[in-house]
């Protein structure tokens, strides 16, 4: 005789959840990959133009002064195989060890292996200006150069592996030498970092 057909039937297996080591190791695997296979490597940057958009004046006594704010276009270029996403930055502007200018720095996007262009506003101080800071621009002016240095600072992420966002910090240090008589810039040398 067969047996009746409400014998019980095994139940289908579930799926167990992941174990704390599951998680562990897959974490580590990315760890590893995001170490090895993609690497940080230090953005580059490039002064494109710098154009005077403003000049205000403050006539008042006993000290006129003649703040002026430029527009500086900053070439980027991303190697990573990661976007940079950053908020705002700061950027300041030295000649011969003074601090003469300072700019915000907008947030904004750099591609994956991609480049972007930054805009900002860069304010000159002419309160800064002053006594022998005065006498070494006159002098640079006369022979046809003027020195600066500017730094930036931009925090933002970096998204690895489109998910996978990290901290990261943007570091750009140049020298740029003004050229008086093209009114240009003549030379610059940038020295670029990035740090997680």
């Amino acid at each position: 005789m067969a047996e009746p057909a409400s014998a019980s039937v095994p139940p289908t297996p579930q799926p167990s959840p992941p174990t704390l080591a599951t998680v562990v190791l897959l974490g580590a695997a990315v760890l590893v990959l995001s170490l090895t296979v993609f690497p940080v490597r230090d953005p580059a940057t490039r002064l494109v133009s710098v154009r005077v958009v403003g000049v205000s004046p403050d006539l008042s006594p006993p000290s006129p002064q003649l703040n002026v704010t430029l527009l500086l276009t900053v070439a980027m270029h991303n190697p990573n195989r990661a976007s940079f996403s950053y908020a705002s930055g700061h950027a300041d502007l030295l000649y011969r060890g003074a601090r003469v200018g300072d700019a915000i720095v907008e947030p904004g996007r750099i591609p994956s292996r991609g480049d972007g262009t930054v805009e900002m506003e860069m304010t000159l101080l002419s309160s800064s200006f002053t006594g022998d800071v005065m006498a070494e621009l006159i002098v640079d002016i006369e022979a046809g150069a003027v020195p600066f240095d500017a730094s930036a600072r931009i925090p933002g992420k970096v998204a690895v592996i489109g998910a996978l966002k990290l901290r990261a910090l943007a570091y750009s240090d140049c020298h740029v030498v003004f050229g008086v008589p093209e009114m240009g810039i003549r030379s610059q040398e940038c020295h670029d970092h990035a740090k997680l």
